[in-house]
């Protein structure tokens, strides 16, 4: 269960980043078209590619 201070699910914010990664749409793209700050969905792809490196 999300913490009080949590708009996305975990399964969300992993789902949006790797959409991103797997189709090279660009972020700020895809963050303005599902009116989410442009910052936070970077912030997203960026936690991913750190847990795909060190897998």
């Amino acid at each position: 269960m999300a913490r009080r201070n949590e708009k996305y699910s975990k399964e969300m914010k992993e789902q949006i980043a790797a959409f991103i990664l797997e189709t090279g749409k660009s972020a700020t793209k895809t963050a303005k078209e599902m009116g989410i700050d442009v910052n936070t969905v970077c912030r997203w792809v960026r936690d991913l590619k750190i847990i795909i490196m060190t897998v």
